[in-house]
């Protein structure tokens, strides 16, 4: 099995996550092309569950500074970008699957899922503030 090194990166001091509390804008052609996907991948009998997922709106990221703006979508939504099957305009791009912590101290951790894992598509900022 292959190795692979974690990247780990300085958190900027100043971040803000913000989560909106509203689901991703997606126009009504492109909400019809995920859910015909997820029809199909599911009718080929996939075991998914189309559960809630953050997807990053906004984000601007400097030395100093990160802000990212989360909005609700759903795992349908990101299997459609994986397989491609929505304009690149559209794609949802995940924060973390298996989760965000924000430890006592004011540090935040995300991770990156491995290449051997189901989801190895997914890439976000494994990082911890200094």
């Amino acid at each position: 099995m292959e190795k692979h090194a974690t990247t780990v990166e300085p958190m900027p001091q100043d971040w803000r996550i913000r989560v909106v509390d509203l689901p991703a804008a997606l126009p009504d052609q492109v909400r019809a092309a995920i859910d015909r996907h997820w029809a199909s991948v599911t009718a080929a009998g996939r075991p998914y569950w189309n559960g809630p997922a953050l997807a990053i709106a906004h984000e601007t990221k400097s030395d100093s500074q990160w802000r990212v703006e989360l909005h609700r979508t759903d795992y349908a939504h990101y299997l459609a970008t994986l397989h491609r099957q929505i304009d690149a305009t559209y794609w949802c791009r995940v924060v973390a699957v298996g989760g965000l912590l924000i430890t006592a101290d004011g540090q935040a951790v995300l991770g990156e899922n491995a290449a051997e894992t189901a989801l190895a598509d997914v890439h976000v900022l494994a990082s911890t503030a200094e």
